[in-house]
Parts: structure tokens; C-alpha cells; sequence
């Protein structure tokens, strides 16, 4: 009893089909959980204005736009929306990633003034902050970093310097079963945690 519905988050055309086709199966959605994400790593001077757009678009504004498509589903269920953000939400800043990290503190504002919102309807909003986990996004960093350092015109000898901090990072990587551990608390207990 598992649909399967493509949804493309940088697409305005489809929230509408994504309501329409729930709405054809069901009247209640007791969880809406915002898994997807997107990393976009570079100097806030360099990195090309398509990609920041596109990592805004899926990490934040798809989730709002998602949240809000979905509510009246969740609202009859007296359901809950859980939105993943990152233990990046927590730090200031750092270099050559602070793009993601405004992301990140975007997705906990966000995830904090929908909690508020909705209490009163008896809806939960749950943030998880994730660290490093054994994904193919972590997989898929190194690569991006390499490719990063060959396309920089003004920064290549720091982010040389900065690769073994950051290979150090992805060696300790958990495994994904403490982050299906959280998520099931976040899930189904009666009242869960915040974040």
C-alpha cells in the first residue's frame, strides 16, 4: 500500500500535482518529513548564482512551499511535519560553506515559527539536526571539494589546506541507523522533542 509520486521541489507545477494525486487516495497525512537536501560548497564570491538558487530552492523554499501545500492534509490528521536540518544550523559559520549553513539556520527559523503557527491545531514540527551520515550525498563531498578547488580562481592553496580537515570529517561519517533511531522518535513518540 506505498505510492510512489515524483516531486520535483524547484517546480511550481508540481505541488499542485503533488495535492491533486493525495487528495484522489486520502483526506489525512499523519507525517510530512522533509528529507530532501541539496550541499552547495564554495566561496560566497564565486560560487555560480544557479547553484545557490538550486540549493535554496530544495533546502528551504521546497520545504516551505511543500509544508504549506500539505497542510489542510495535515491539519485534519492532527498530524506532524518533521523537517530535517543539519548540525550545521548550530555554528555561525564557516568558511567556503556558509552558503549551506544559511540554509540550514533558514530551515531552523523556519521549522521553529511553524511549530508556534500550528500549535494551537494540535500539529507537532520536529527539527533533526543531522551530522555526517554514511549517504551518498557524504560520498559524493570529496568529489565536489576536488572539483571545487580546479574551478577556484582565488582560493585554491586555502581549500588545499582545508581537504584534510574535511576528509577527517567524512572518516568518522556514523552509520545511518542512529539517524532511523532519531527518526522514529521523532515519528512516533506522543510528544516528541523540538530538535
Amino acid at each position: 500500500n506505498i505510492h510512489y509520486l515524483p516531486l520535483d521541489l524547484t517546480k511550481e507545477s508540481s505541488f499542485d500535482q503533488t495535492k491533486e494525486y493525495i487528495s484522489r487516495h486520502t483526506s489525512t497525512l499523519d507525517i510530512v518529513a522533509n528529507f530532501a537536501g541539496t550541499i552547495v560548497m564554495g566561496s560566497t564570491v564565486e560560487t555560480a548564482f544557479l547553484k545557490i538558487d538550486h540549493c535554496f530552492q530544495v533546502n528551504i523554499l521546497g520545504m516551505i512551499k511543500l509544508n504549506a501545500t500539505l497542510f489542510s492534509f495535515v491539519k485534519s490528521a492532527k498530524g506532524r511535519y518533521i523537517n530535517i536540518s543539519s548540525e550545521y544550523a548550530r555554528l555561525l559559520s564557516l568558511p567556503f560553506h556558509s552558503l549551506y549553513t544559511m540554509n540550514k539556520h533558514a530551515v531552523d527559523v523556519y521549522t521553529n515559527g511553524l511549530r508556534r503557527e500550528l500549535y494551537h491545531f494540535g500539529i507537532s514540527v520536529v527539527g533533526i539536526r543531522p551530522g555526517a551520515f554514511q549517504t551518498n550525498m557524504t560520498f559524493q563531498i570529496e568529489n565536489a571539494f576536488d572539483k571545487l578547488v580546479q574551478e577556484s580562481l582565488y582560493f585554491k592553496d586555502i581549500l588545499i589546506q582545508l581537504k584534510d580537515m574535511m576528509e577527517s570529517e567524512l572518516a568518522h561519517a556514523k552509520s545511518t541507523k542512529l539517524f532511523v533511531r532519531t527518526f522514529k522518535k521523532a515519528a512516533f513518540t506522543r510528544k516528541p522533542r523540538r530538535f
